[in-house]
């Protein structure tokens, strides 16, 4: 059957009364695809091929009448549906309408048909077909569309998905990154202020070891003059007296420089164990003061 055009099937067992029901309907404006069942088996074997939009089912006929047909159709749940509308010359009784009607009948027509009445019912009828087969072509595109629109969400979400993981991947690699360079500016951080202690360790230790060598120096000048002196008969008590001091205290100013660079040295061993402190030092200021000015004497007497 044409799947553009409206069925309708029409059950008679005489071909004659077939025959004017078609004429009836074929000049209604509707494009109607009429078909036609001589018997209640050929109409059930026929409705369950197509879903027609309409009936028109003849009361009397032999071997299973309309009665019976439409009970049939109203049992089966693919036929249940289906409008029927009896068409008959024998059931103007109430009683007999109302049978119908408990069979399955949406409308009857009396025989003689009136052609007025037959197209404006069949019409009605087609049209509530065409609105309700537009009902089922939207649903059936709107479930295409929604499994196309869940499709194409699920295929977004794994972009997503992908897009998420490659920036967690890249959060962390450069999170990575910034630890490395944050662990090489902390180190260069250390060496920098390793650089800074050991300037100042050196720039302490420079005037104790600096005494050292101008003591030294100037010691050894005093004995090789007091060698000469000897040497040469013109070494007296007084003069002997006084090397002997000066040497004394240029010794315990040796002592006492050594002794400072050796704090010095073990200051600077804890700082590198991260052992210091910030402690004050206590230091006498008189005698660093009277090594100063007994060097820079020294020093100068020789100079």
């Amino acid at each position: 059957m044409d799947a553009n055009k409206i069925p309708v099937l029409m059950v008679d067992d005489r071909p004659e009364n077939l025959t004017a029901l078609a004429a009836l309907l074929s000049d209604m404006g509707l494009d109607l695809e009429l078909v036609a069942a001589n018997s209640g088996n050929e109409a059930l074997r026929q409705s369950l091929k197509c879903d027609f939009a309409l009936i028109l089912l003849d009361v009397q006929m032999p071997d299973m009448n309309g009665l019976e047909t439409a009970t049939l159709l109203r049992t089966n749940p693919k036929t249940c549906h289906l409008p029927i509308i009896f068409v008959t010359a024998g059931m103007n009784e109430k009683h007999h309408l109302f049978k119908g009607y408990e069979s399955g009948a949406v409308d009857y027509l009396i025989k003689p048909i009136e052609p007025l009445v037959l197209r404006s019912k069949v019409r009605v009828f087609c049209e509530l077909y065409a609105q309700r087969m537009e009902i089922e072509y939207r649903k059936v595109n709107l479930e295409g569309m929604v499994r196309a629109r869940t499709a194409e969400l699920k295929e977004s979400e794994l972009r997503l998905r992908q897009l998420n993981e490659d920036l967690e991947g890249r959060v962390e690699q450069r999170t990575q990154e910034l630890r490395r360079a944050m662990d090489q500016i902390v180190e260069s951080e250390k060496l920098a202020s390793l650089g800074g202690i050991v300037a100042g360790v050196a720039h302490e230790l420079n005037t104790p070891i600096g005494n050292i060598v101008m003591m030294a120096s100037a010691l050894g000048e005093r004995l090789s003059d007091l060698s000469k002196s000897a040497a040469g008969g013109t070494l007296t008590r007084s003069l002997l007296f006084t090397s002997v001091d000066e040497c004394l205290n240029a010794s315990v100013i040796l002592v006492r420089s050594g002794q400072r660079a050796g704090e010095l040295i073990d200051s600077f061993k804890k700082v590198a164990v991260d052992q210091t402190s910030q402690r004050r030092r206590v230091f006498d200021l008189r005698d660093t003061v009277g090594d100063i000015l007994h060097t820079l004497g020294t020093a100068l007497r020789h100079a």
